[in-house]
């Protein structure tokens, strides 16, 4: 495998989705001259002492007004002690003494936002809204419908019926929605969706000219076409660029007794395992992103201009890649990489960009859901974050990014089964949960 890497940024990463509380573990070692400590300072609360005495002549441990038996060369005993308060406390051997320093925990961090239930669909794949509207939000569900939200309320007829031609098997289905900058006067918006055979369409559609609130199922218009030679890896997301031009994510279409995994990830003329820049009135297309799995989702900034893509990983490592504004053409890897993980030896990539952060599988990790930035000015503490969450977990992280780095950690919600981020005309933010939940990101209080 032949793989030149062209950026790499490192930064703080997140810290581990909490568990369950445990005693904090000191391994002790005594011997004639000395008690050893493994740390020095420890939080209020229970702790083990693991101790060991490693000299020749018998020892023991105390702290805290208890101790271990008399311990021979190399015996061993765990001492559990309660720490009630904070302050310094004389840990003593045989002939030495140490202080250990128990202080008071980290107060919790106040909460910067909650979720509020906005309703209840199939499989809610994305959530959008038209470009500065301030009553109308679009939940895409996976079956081929479009319900229209008007000030919160779902209206009885749904905006668009797509089912007599959408497969929703797997990973297939009506996968995305976006709306034209200029929708409110043309009505034109666009949905990604996989047919009865599983292959690929963007169409374009327009608003009923008698009624705002329907979509003109007649006025259908194709501006992409692909077959597909496996059900998975469909990719799906749409979103206009600050240029007016719309992006489209393609997964690199999966995998078959022919075709091995990222086959045409790296080919230029192949539209599998990119991201499209597209003009929609020709409907011509270039590739804007190559090197991708199946980024489920991307953000494009309004503010800063970034891009964040979340490329689901193969079976070891979920990635967020970045595309700085004004950029175009990096090449994220795949197959030759799975985050910075070598895949596949056999494949030639040139000049790749590693992943801003990865993460590996594990407990709440398989499958990146990405999300949005930030820009909605009731949750100042989350201005600028970039939200996403995993389909395995329960939790939604912040991904912040200052000039040495960045860093990530839990926002303190917990929506099961994450699978869309949505943001309306006023930057409210939205999440679709695989158990049909759609909530709104609201300020805690």
């Amino acid at each position: 495998m032949r793989t030149s890497v062209a950026v790499l940024v490192v930064g703080l990463v997140a810290v581990p989705l909490a568990a369950a509380a445990a005693p904090t573990t000191i391994s002790v070692q005594l011997s004639a001259k000395a008690v050893v400590l493994s740390r020095a300072e420890v939080p209020v609360g229970t702790v083990r002492f693991a101790v060991v005495n490693v000299g020749a002549k018998p020892n023991r441990f105390a702290i805290n007004g208890k101790r271990t038996r008399l311990l021979k060369k190399r015996e061993r005993a765990t001492l559990v002690v309660e720490f009630a308060k904070a302050g310094s406390y004389r840990a003593n051997a045989l002939g030495s003494t140490r202080i250990l320093r128990v202080t008071e925990p980290e107060p919790e961090p106040e909460p910067v936002a909650k979720l509020t239930i906005l309703g209840s669909f199939a499989m809610p794949t994305d959530i959008d809204a038209p470009p500065h509207s301030t009553r109308r939000l679009f939940v895409v569900e996976q079956a081929g419908l479009v319900h229209l939200l008007v000030n919160n309320v779902r209206l009885a007829t749904p905006f668009l019926d797509l089912r007599d031609r959408v497969d929703a098997t797997g990973e297939a289905g009506l996968l995305s929605i976006a709306f034209a900058p200029d929708y409110a006067t043309s009505g034109r918006f666009y949905v990604y969706y996989n047919d009865r055979a599983q292959n690929l369409h963007l169409v374009e559609y327009r608003r009923a000219a008698d009624n705002p609130e329907l979509a003109d199922p007649e006025s259908a218009r194709e501006l992409l076409y692909q077959i597909k030679f496996a059900p998975n890896h469909n990719g799906g997301m749409l979103q206009f660029g600050p240029d007016g031009r719309l992006y489209v994510a393609v997964g690199d279409g999966g995998s078959s007794a022919v075709y091995k995994p990222g086959a045409f990830a790296q080919k230029p003329d192949a539209v599998f395992g990119k991201i499209l820049s597209l003009v929609p009135e020709t409907g011509e297309w270039s590739v804007w992103a190559s090197g991708l799995r199946n980024a489920w989702r991307f953000w494009i900034d309004a503010q800063s201009g970034d891009t964040f893509v979340a490329d689901v990983g193969q079976e070891r490592r979920e990635e967020i890649d970045v595309v700085p504004a004004g950029q175009s053409g990096l090449n994220f890897g795949w197959p030759c990489l799975e985050g910075t993980l070598v895949f596949d030896e056999a494949e030639t990539c040139e000049n790749v960009t590693a992943p801003l952060y990865e993460y590996a599988h594990g407990a709440g990790a398989c499958s990146i859901t990405g999300g949005v930035v930030v820009h909605d000015r009731r949750l100042p503490a989350l201005a600028g974050a970039y939200l996403f969450g995993d389909f395995c977990g329960d939790w939604i992280r912040a991904l912040r990014r200052f000039e040495a780095g960045f860093s990530v950690g839990d926002v303190g919600v917990e929506a099961s089964q994450p699978i869309s981020f949505g943001q309306d005309g006023r930057g409210r933010v939205y999440i679709g949960s695989a158990t049909g939940t759609v909530w709104r990101l609201d300020p805690p209080g």
